[in-house]
């Protein structure tokens, strides 16, 4: 792993601890085993996304996470890949990939990121659950 690419990992891990007193982090593999965990918090970017002490994940990004696993195919059949790069400056970090946006919501998440909203037992970062309890 490059030197800088590990000094940020970590730097992150310790602002992570420090943010959720944790005393252990698990990294992406850790979603698809939510069962095994009192509490999951997910990043992306700089940002958490989701929190969640049930094993229900609402946030497009986790769920993306949660339903990762490798596929192999037949031969020459196409596999259908779906690539996240950077956050976005603006708006929600998310809002590039995201498969929630509609009408409704483009502009509100191309513009102001949201906060952490309430969504059963979660809390989740994105505009599609400002109203759903």
């Amino acid at each position: 792993m490059d030197t800088q690419l590990r000094e940020y990992a970590l730097k992150m891990l310790v602002k992570v601890m420090k943010i959720k007193s944790a005393s252990l982090v698990l990294f992406n593999p850790s979603v698809i085993y939510p069962y095994v965990f009192d509490k999951i918090v997910i990043l992306f970017g700089n940002e958490i996304v989701e929190e969640s002490t049930k094993k229900e994940l609402y946030h497009p990004y986790s769920q993306l996470l949660q339903n990762t696993k490798l596929t192999l195919g037949k031969p020459r059949e196409k596999i259908p890949i779906k690539e996240i790069g950077d956050p976005s400056d603006h708006g929600c970090p998310y809002h590039p990939y995201c498969d929630l946006i509609n009408k409704e919501l483009r502009k509100r998440c191309y513009t102001e990121n949201p906060k952490l909203f309430n969504v059963r037992d979660n809390k989740v970062r994105c505009w599609y659950y400002e109203n759903i309890k």
